[in-house]
């Protein structure tokens, strides 16, 4: 099993870390600092915007929000399972069939903006220690309620349908435990100049973002990243331990990019699920705010800002950050094949110039395994 929980699972999705500030409010408060600091604030959220476009398009999650700006949040906190009693161990076993295909409806919603998708799992046996999951056949099924499937909204998506195919590989280990994304070198320089000339950038914006996610604490986010469906869908599940109507709460250390941070997580087992025979719903709640939080996401900041050559935001800027993920899956207790599955992340970011920032995003999985080949 993965060591040590951590945040960098989702792709995840993301609040308004280096995003546009609220409006009036927000421009007010940036004319009322020293030039100085608003160029340094502003260099800041440029370093985070595209470390996120580019993190982003790497992971499934985070593909139909390429219609809008995205906002670099680090993605929501899945604690590793509590190691299990041997019997309640036993039931919940990553055990897929091998081969498989598996085909993935997502309905996301990020700030008010939605899309729904479809893709195509590919889940195959990568020698004795690796089991690959390759990504295929994205279609936008809606965006904001649209019909996405017509010529016009086609040509409109081009850009979002490329990046969707860039998307690399994940290896799981044979007991379904996270191991990494397999190929990001790969597909950063396409993903990086896709997502910047889409936005108008220029070639050395460009560049500057290519040269910031090639550093060693950029690729250790990209790996963390690339994590959060594979744990919403199954790691986060690995040997449940709560029983049958029983929900079990603690205290957790997650690692936030490498900065600890001490969590309240509930795990709830509300036993079978009355529309699904012989699966059961799981879901487990995680909540951290306070001075630790406020900490940890100030280091990382600071870590991104000098990967890229910038100047950290000012350190009275952040004054606090709170984060509630709440993750559910109704799921073969046996396999650890999933039905459905969700995630739910509220988050808010407290700074000096924008006050308090709320955000809400949530995305909604329903999974359909095709029957294996005949005679297996």
């Amino acid at each position: 099993m993965a060591a040590k929980p951590t945040i960098g699972s989702q792709s995840v999705a993301s609040p308004t870390l280096g995003g546009e500030l609220p409006d009036a409010k927000a421009r007010a408060g940036r004319r009322g600092l020293p030039r100085r600091r608003r160029l340094a604030l502003s260099r800041m959220r440029a370093v985070l915007r595209a470390f996120v476009r580019v993190a982003s398009s790497l992971g499934v999650c985070a593909l139909a929000t390429e219609l809008a700006a995205q906002d670099p949040t680090p993605p929501p906190p899945l604690p590793t399972p509590t190691t299990a009693v041997p019997v309640a161990a036993a039931d919940f076993l990553f055990r897929w069939p091998l081969p498989c295909t598996v085909v993935v409806e997502k309905a996301g919603d990020k700030r008010g903006k939605k899309a729904t998708l479809r893709y195509r799992l590919e889940v195959a046996a990568d020698g004795a220690e690796a089991v690959r999951v390759r990504h295929r056949d994205f279609t936008f099924l809606t965006v904001n309620g649209v019909d996405a499937t017509t010529p016009a909204m086609q040509r409109q998506l081009a850009t979002a349908q490329v990046l969707a195919h860039a998307v690399p590989d994940l290896l799981v280990s044979p007991q379904g435990d996270y191991l990494r994304i397999d190929g990001i070198d790969g597909v950063l320089e396409n993903v990086a100049t896709l997502a910047g000339e889409s936005r108008g950038a220029s070639r050395a914006q460009i560049e500057q973002t290519i040269a910031a996610m090639r550093t060693p604490p950029a690729q250790e986010m990209m790996q963390q990243a690339g994590s959060g469906d594979w744990l919403t869908w199954v790691g986060a599940w690995l040997e449940f331990a709560v029983p049958a109507g029983e929900q079990r709460e603690s205290e957790e250390e997650l690692d936030v990019f490498g900065e600890p941070v001490v969590a309240k997580v509930t795990r709830r087992h509300h036993g079978p699920d009355p529309a699904h025979p012989g699966h059961v719903r799981l879901s487990i709640t995680s909540t951290f705010r306070g001075e630790a939080g406020t900490a940890a996401l100030a280091a990382i900041m600071a870590r991104m800002a000098s990967a890229a050559g910038g100047k950290p935001m000012p350190p009275d800027e952040l004054v606090g950050v709170e984060m509630t993920t709440a993750v559910e899956v109704v799921t073969d207790p046996r396999t650890l094949q999933p039905r459905a599955a969700k995630r739910r992340k509220d988050f808010a970011i407290t700074t000096k110039s924008a006050g308090r920032v709320p955000q809400r995003e949530t995305a909604e999985f329903t999974f359909t395994f095709a029957p294996p080949p005949a005679g297996k």
